[in-house]
């Protein structure tokens, strides 16, 4: 059994990863900000799972005695600020909570012991635009303060496994959804909406560009891949992603038809959802992952949706 260090353990991801490596009788510690901390270390489920719960911040010498204290085997830093769309309304945030904490979490593990395994949750906004899948190897051109962050902290994590030999490794996240999804990302708010409106609690449901496609994934499952990408026999950096695309007006028609109502007449463009920024199509390439460590997704988007709208029905 080994130790594990889940930094953002309150967040979808988080307790995703926490019960799939507590199945695995790891022993599972976690830290996270704020008023999440308090709502973490509250929740008695979160207490099942989690052996302990820290609120930490970004200050280099506390990042340093909590590995001294704790020794994890594994580090998944999932924590920082989330949102693509509000980072430009939450740009200090978003540099401190992403970059930063990365940078002062690797130069914590070099400090204490440099034989931990690192993960650092990329993500598919540091690609550039591109009209065909995206493997490791494209282009990349961040256009958000959150895409900018996590970019500068991918490229910080390949240059402490190149320059200082730690075992460090970038999972490029692509959308990855569940139930436990906060309601305000677009596919919960889809949902909740549709629920909401189903049932006569709510009169429209507003969103933006429906035009655009994306690459939509389980969550629960690219937490699996994630620890895979820590249990192989060298560091290295994997997308996480389905390799199918799907339009995402498809998938709002989808979650309305699921509760026989229809979205063309509940369904509102709303300019203000409209992202300055929103490249017409984002696919990933999972070759790499599947070729050399195994893993490839199962579930659709659509069995993904069918499991929300399930949790949403019983809300």
């Amino acid at each position: 059994m080994a130790k594990v260090l889940i930094t953002g353990i309150s967040g979808q991801d988080g307790r995703l990863l926490t019960e799939y490596l507590v199945g695995l009788d790891h022993e599972v510690v976690g830290t996270t900000r704020g008023g999440a901390f308090e709502i973490a270390r509250g929740s008695g489920e979160m207490n099942r799972r989690a052996s302990r719960v820290f609120s930490l911040d970004y200050e280099f010498d506390n990042i340093v005695r909590l590995l001294e204290s704790e020794r994890p085997k594994y580090v998944f830093n999932l924590a920082g600020q989330a949102y693509v769309g509000k980072s430009w309304l939450k740009v200090e945030e978003s540099l401190n909570s992403v970059a930063l904490l990365t940078t002062r979490l690797l130069e914590a593990v070099k400090t204490v012991d440099p034989t931990i395994r690192l993960f650092q949750a990329s993500s598919s906004q540091i690609y550039a635009p591109s009209d065909t899948a995206m493997s490791e190897d494209s282009p990349l051109a961040p256009r958000t303060p959150y895409a900018c962050s996590k970019a500068y902290a991918h490229f910080l994590v390949q240059s402490y496994r190149e320059t200082h030999g730690l075992f460090a490794v970038n999972g490029i996240l692509f959308n990855h959804e569940s139930p436990l999804r906060k309601n305000d990302f677009f596919l919960q708010k889809v949902v909740h909406g549709a629920v909401a409106i189903s049932r006569g609690e709510q009169e429209f449901l507003d969103l933006g560009d429906l035009a655009v496609s994306r690459d939509m994934g389980c969550a629960g499952e690219f937490m699996e891949a994630a620890y895979r990408t820590l249990r192989a026999d060298s560091p290295d950096d994997y997308n996480i992603c389905t390799g199918v695309s799907t339009n995402l007006g498809v998938l709002v028609d989808y979650v309305f038809e699921r509760l026989s109502i229809s979205s063309q007449e509940f369904v509102r463009t709303n300019r203000n959802f409209v992202r300055r920024y929103e490249p017409p199509l984002i696919l990933g390439d999972p070759g790499k992952i599947e070729k050399v460590l195994g893993w490839s997704p199962k579930r659709t988007v659509y069995e993904v949706i069918d499991g929300m709208i399930d949790a949403a029905l019983k809300d």
